[in-house]
């Protein structure tokens, strides 16, 4: 779709073939990456929605995959 960051969906895509989820879990996976410990808010009652966000707990993003997601996003190699 327009708008979407290819490089970006591949290293999402790579990372959620990996690990056996969807995009949203990486998404999330991400999130919960941060040192600082922050809370995800999902905003969705679908139930479909739910598990698959509840995936993201069971996945680990190490540093390498949380710079691999930086880097592509804002395109350009981490320091």
């Amino acid at each position: 779709p327009d708008g979407m960051n290819p490089e970006l969906t591949a290293v999402i895509d790579g990372l959620a073939e990996r690990e056996g989820v969807d995009r949203t879990a990486i998404a999330l996976g991400f999130v919960l990456a941060h040192p600082s410990d922050p809370v995800a808010i999902i905003g969705t009652q679908k139930t479909e929605r739910i598990a698959s966000s509840t995936a993201a707990l069971s996945i680990t993003l190490d540093r390498n995959d949380v710079y691999a997601i930086v880097q592509a996003s804002e395109g350009v190699p981490l320091p």
